[in-house]
């Protein structure tokens, strides 16, 4: 099992290898921009090369980073702007030999929501055939887990999941293993996010909470854990709080796996 934390850049995103080897991670993931603006930057080719250097230098494997894409990207809404956020984050990812990438599938009220996710990933993923594009279930598309399984068939064989446990409880799913297998198939979950849940059983509200204090509970996720069928899975804590404070509870975390 590798338990990492979403990092937050402190300084420059070529410091993140550094802070992944300083926290002891065994895989991080970041944003290369500011999530909730629309921005759409390229990294310099310095920058790109500095941190693929750090990369090297402190002998992280590049399948162990994830990038988070921006928030504000809705795939089942495009427009320009969205076509060329999602596709500069490609990019980005790219330039830095980052191949993981987690997209929220967005969210729209029309019955066609699914095609519209497809038409707006597609074109753009085979341009980059050696990136994995991670789908995360969330309060939105991908709170009824089988529309991640019929995003997967309709895009191709580079996607995958990411599972956010705060957004299953939220969604009404129990932190069950075989459930998940049995609808997603495991080996499909390239990442998980472990986050404990301020929002109440099935309420589709997204509400990040430091594991053991919100309403899942620190006893069900050490049981969640424990699975055998996770023994290679990869966490990334995205709880509420700094660098320092997720790594003291990926600390704690490893006293009881």
């Amino acid at each position: 099992m590798k338990l990492g934390i979403h990092l937050s850049i402190e300084h420059s995103i070529i410091q993140l290898p550094i802070l992944c080897k300083t926290y002891k991670l065994d895989c991080f993931q970041f944003f290369t921009k500011s999530p909730r603006r629309w921005s759409e930057k390229l990294i310099d080719d310095e920058t790109a090369n500095a941190f693929k250097q750090n990369i090297s230098l402190y002998n992280i494997n590049p399948e162990n980073a994830f990038i988070h894409c921006s928030y504000l990207i809705n795939p089942a809404n495009p427009t320009s702007q969205t076509y060329n956020e999602l596709e500069t984050e490609f990019e980005n990812a790219y330039k830095l030999g980052i191949y993981n990438l987690v997209l929220h599938p967005g969210s729209c009220k029309d019955p066609d929501c699914l095609q519209k996710v497809t038409q707006t990933i597609k074109p753009i993923l085979s341009q980059f055939s050696n990136t994995t594009l991670l789908l995360e279930n969330t309060t939105r598309i991908g709170k009824n887990l089988q529309d991640l399984k019929i995003l997967k068939e309709k895009i191709g064989e580079n996607v995958f999941f990411c599972i956010d446990t705060c957004h299953l409880f939220a969604t009404g799913y129990n932190l069950d293993v075989e459930e998940l297998d049995n609808i997603l198939d495991i080996n499909n979950i390239k990442l998980w996010h472990l986050n404990d849940s301020k929002a109440p059983f099935g309420s589709n509200l997204d509400r990040h909470e430091k594991l053991g204090k919100g309403l899942i509970g620190f006893e069900n996720i050490k049981t969640f854990l424990r699975s055998k069928k996770l023994k290679n899975a990869s966490f990334i804590l995205e709880t509420p709080g700094t660098n320092k404070t997720r790594f003291k509870e990926v600390e704690l975390l490893r006293k009881f796996l």
